[in-house]
């Protein structure tokens, strides 16, 4: 997929601190082992929203290797032709207003390929102990959330009562001629 400017200017900018290496934390530690045996696609980000480490689950998933992605943008490694206009804007927004977005979106492997995934993005505030910007953790969907064989779309909840356990899926009844 051939690069287009990014709205979030150069990530080689004067004074933008670019880290070099992964976040002390992660530094050879059981820590990064564990998140590069994930299947998710985790991605960190400094306060500049540049990449600062992505783990093996997310070059699995993606094709960029932390050394392509650190110092980039992950809207621009992973959005494409497909990908909903308002992404970044919901993503910020809900980081802004709740210190989290969740959501499912078509995004883009470095190969164009989509990918439909849920993600979950929570801040990672320097205060804390984070990086300064953001903790990504996306996993793949099987279907597209409007497909006809999604779960979300085939499956409706039957809530719990008196005489119902907690929470059990039921397939819509279907009348037989």
């Amino acid at each position: 997929m051939p690069d287009s400017p990014s709205p979030h200017g150069s990530p080689a900018t004067p004074g933008t601190l670019l880290h070099h290496e992964p976040p002390p934390l992660l530094a050879d530690s059981p820590l990064r082992q564990a998140l590069d045996c994930s299947d998710n696609a985790i991605a960190l980000t400094n306060r500049d929203r540049q990449v600062v480490y992505v783990n093996q689950g997310f070059t699995r998933l993606f094709g960029f290797t932390i050394d392509e992605a650190r110092g980039r943008y992950l809207s621009d490694m992973l959005q494409g032709p497909h990908t909903h206009q308002g992404l970044t804007e919901a993503i910020r927004s809900g980081l802004r207003l709740q210190g989290h977005y969740h959501g499912d979106a078509l995004i883009y492997s470095r190969d164009g390929q989509p990918r439909w995934v849920s993600m979950v993005v929570n801040k990672a505030d320097e205060a804390q102990g984070g990086p300064g910007g953001s903790i990504t953790a996306t996993t793949p969907r099987q279907t597209s959330p409007s497909s006809p064989t999604s779960h979300r779309s085939t499956t409706r909840w039957t809530w719990p009562t008196s005489s119902t356990p907690w929470p059990r899926p039921s397939r819509p009844s279907s009348s037989s001629p």
